[in-house]
């Protein structure tokens, strides 16, 4: 990446793909080797155009709704089906491969 203002040094800036690691990421790699081999690499939701090899371990309720690192909140999935999960989230959730949390707001 280059900078647009100019600096001193007429060389590019490096940027670092370095981030902290969350306390969460060891417990993440336990939960997720833990359902690769329950699965045994294969895809769980087995949805229709579904490519057969477990390439993404999805969580059914999502993180960001309250979601756990959980052997039961996690499927195995192929790249096809994750995709079918996250564009489609009511058909998932009709066959229990998402889990939307209900607000008591909600009007839906």
């Amino acid at each position: 990446m280059t900078r647009k203002t100019p600096l001193r040094s007429k060389t590019a800036l490096k940027r670092s793909n370095w981030r902290p690691k969350r306390k969460s990421d060891a417990e993440w790699q336990k939960a997720r080797k833990v359902v690769l081999k329950r699965s045994e690499g294969r895809c769980e939701a087995r949805l229709r155009g579904c490519q057969g090899q477990a390439h993404h371990v999805h969580h059914i309720l999502r993180r960001s709704q309250g979601g756990k690192h959980e052997e039961s909140n996690l499927l195995s999935v192929c790249t096809f089906c994750h995709d079918f999960i996250h564009a489609n989230p009511k058909e998932a959730s009709e066959k229990n491969l998402l889990k939307v949390r209900k607000y008591d707001n909600d009007d839906n």
